[in-house]
């Protein structure tokens, strides 16, 4: 029995103790064991013919870290998951959402892409991402000697052989299902951290394809749903095998005896029933109108050649399946369909432009405004809206003269305000930012001079900023910003932040009214009540950690000037 799972025995000798242990082909033993839950496995005898006893120490499952605003990662069973616990998260209110990575060979990247692409929308409507690894348990094991030279693929079928990848769900070399595991993922979840009966669902490319299965044997556990750039999808045709179709005969012919899918081998009148639920999900398909890449993989090209033509044709599909359900009397006709259409323009096969579509049509910005965040008025001190007087930081503290704070580089003075308020701008649809400044004629700097800031990260959520030609620039971060990865943090794609520039310097050595605001819809940039500069945008605001005044940590860019007042608020106050 132990052979035909893959398994072999072993006993080793540890001082006085022995362990019988049970290992996996290509992994040894003691890891064998780790995967299996079990610490030891103890031998109490010691002579031939006398009594012996097996020890199985009860499992222990990992404890889930709640440290808000981080990634974490931690193995359930044998499967990685990586999650992401928001910033003010409120176990009462907080919702699931999947991300399941595509089908290369970098399953871990792809798992942290998604956690990347989704933190900042997890920070604003509460949400715990769980992103799982499908390792080389559901991929084709690679034989570094065999199957690549220099670190390339030998053979490039290796990696897109369905039946070896968890978007298929079932498993051509073993009997591990990916749709069993990630129920066991969210099962855990729901023991550790907090109980929920259903979860939203993201997948792109390879993710995309599992998500058009799994949802199909398991739309109960499913609240909303979008998939993006799948290669092929699980039509409703019970003459195609699966997993293109939905004929689910052949099974173990197509899969391998040693799967366990009898499950899935559904009657008709069930299969009817779990399409009928599958229906009344609220699902987004998502394309990229460049996805036009013909593909050479005969036993999927009747559903289209392209990406994008396999797209349309299943959503089409899935809506005569609707109208056929209604025929037949299996679902109500006054019942809407559900799913939606969404082709990108001018984009291609990408995880990113796919990932803010799906927060724009999983989670629609809703309206939140807020009265008075912060106010400092330097000749009556510090205070928040609360009438509090605020921490700071810093330990060269900018000297407050006639009503009005000195920043000298020189000294390194500085405001660094530990303000929890800060966070209260998250989640904004509106925002006004409102500075009295005064910079001496000065001649063009090396480098730029920040004003404020509402994050300790270059380029991230809101900022004032005096370039290197003395010129206010400013910017603000919402859910509508791109990002990318680099590196340990992400940088913002050119272009794709609102950035604004005022017309004139305001070195003269005279007073200004910096205003900042921002209505939901644009941005603008006023100097004395003058509008420089306007901006369409939209979304809610995103990473206001904390308020820095004068400098930023990263650059060690600090501002030469006064300041008499700083406002910020919550929602727009135009001149």
């Amino acid at each position: 029995m132990l052979r035909s799972i893959g398994a072999e025995t072993g006993l080793l000798k540890i001082r006085d103790t022995s362990y019988l242990c049970l290992g996996i082909k290509g992994m040894d033993k003691g890891k064998a064991i780790e995967r299996l839950g079990i610490s030891e496995l103890k031998y109490t005898g010691s002579e031939v013919g006398k009594s012996i006893a097996f020890t199985f120490p009860k499992k222990v499952e990992p404890e889930i870290k709640t440290a808000p605003g981080k990634h974490e990662g931690l193995i359930i069973g044998d499967t990685e998951a990586i999650y992401y616990i928001p910033k003010y998260f409120d176990p009462n209110t907080a919702k699931y959402l999947f991300c399941i990575h595509g089908a290369g060979t970098w399953h871990r990247r792809g798992a942290l892409t998604h956690i990347a692409n989704f933190r900042r929308i997890a920070d604003i409507e509460n949400l715990v991402v769980i992103a799982p690894v499908f390792t080389h348990i559901f991929n084709w094991p690679v034989d570094h000697g065999k199957d690549l030279i220099n670190g390339k693929w030998k053979d490039l079928r290796i990696i897109k052989d369905l039946h070896l990848h968890h978007m298929s769900l079932l498993n051509g070399k073993t009997d591990q299902r990916a749709d069993s595991k990630l129920i066991e993922i969210f099962e855990y979840f729901n023991r550790k951290l907090m109980k929920r009966e259903k979860f939203h669902l993201y997948g792109h490319s390879g993710g995309a394809q599992f998500v058009s299965r799994f949802i199909v044997f398991h739309p109960e556990l499913i609240d909303k749903v979008a998939l993006s750039s799948a290669g092929s999808f699980l039509f409703p045709r019970r003459d195609i095998d699966f997993p293109y179709g939905i004929r689910m005969n052949d099974l173990e012919k197509n899969f391998g005896p040693h799967i366990k899918a009898n499950d899935l081998k559904l009657s008709p009148a069930k299969l009817d029933e779990k399409l009928n639920r599958m229906l009344d999900l609220k699902f987004f398909i998502i394309v990229g109108e460049k996805e036009t890449v013909q593909g050479n993989r005969p036993e999927r090209n009747w559903q289209g050649k392209s990406t994008l033509e396999k797209t349309r044709n299943f959503y089409k599909t899935m809506r005569d399946e609707d109208l056929q359900l209604k025929e037949k009397g299996v679902r109500p006709k006054s019942r809407p369909y559900q799913f939606e259409l969404h082709i990108m323009p001018d984009v291609a096969h990408n995880a990113f432009p796919s990932a803010y579509k799906t927060i724009e049509l999983l989670f629609p910005t809703k309206k939140k405004i807020k009265d008075k965040i912060l106010y400092i008025d330097f000749s009556k001190g510090i205070f928040d809206r609360s009438g509090n007087r605020n921490k700071i930081k810093s330990k060269s503290k900018p000297k407050v003269y006639h009503g009005s704070a000195i920043f000298d580089p020189r000294k390194k003075q500085h405001l660094h305000i530990s303000l929890n308020k800060a966070s209260d701008l998250i989640g904004c649809t509106e925002m006004t930012i409102r500075v009295s400044l005064r910079i001496e004629p000065q001649p063009n700097q090396n480098r730029s001079s920040w004003i404020v800031h509402t994050d300790d990260y270059h380029r991230f959520g809101t900022a004032l900023v005096l370039d290197k030609d003395n010129k206010v620039n400013a910017w603000i971060q919402t859910t509508s910003s791109k990002r990318i990865p680099v590196g340990k943090g992400m940088q913002p794609i050119a272009g794709k932040s609102p950035t604004l520039t005022s017309q004139k310097r305001i070195d003269d050595g005279q007073w200004h009214d910096i205003r900042l605001t921002y209505t939901g819809e644009e941005v603008r940039l006023f100097v004395d009540d003058v509008l420089q500069e306007k901006l369409e945008w939209k979304g809610a605001l995103v990473n206001a950690s904390q308020i820095n005044i004068g400098y930023l940590e990263q650059h060690r860019s600090y501002l030469k000037g006064e300041i008499a007042k700083i406002e910020v608020y919550g929602r727009s106050i135009l001149p």
